[in-house]
């Protein structure tokens, strides 16, 4: 491509990107609001109670029942010696 060609791209741009400038701040200033849209109510809160159970081999279970969803989420802290092994 010739010399010409890419300062006539150059120019185009310029231009293009100026008149979008221009349109985008005289349509922004007349749209956006002054104030904001005063809030709506609070949602309601509803915090489940968690039960908890201790196994005969005195590990402690604390479950939350939610209905509405059939996923699982375990946590299983351990203590460990200070020797730790490395990974591959």
């Amino acid at each position: 491509m010739s010399r010409t060609h890419y300062l006539r791209m150059a120019a185009l741009t310029a231009i293009l990107l100026a008149s979008g400038s221009a349109w985008a701040a005289t349509t922004a200033a007349g749209s956006f609001p002054t104030t904001p849209p005063t809030p709506g109510p609070a949602p309601q809160l509803t915090v489940p109670t968690p039960t908890a159970q201790t196994l005969p081999n005195g590990l402690e279970v604390i479950s939350v029942r939610r209905a509405g969803l059939p996923l699982v989420t375990a946590r299983w802290p351990m203590r460990c010696s200070a020797v730790r092994t490395r990974r591959a």
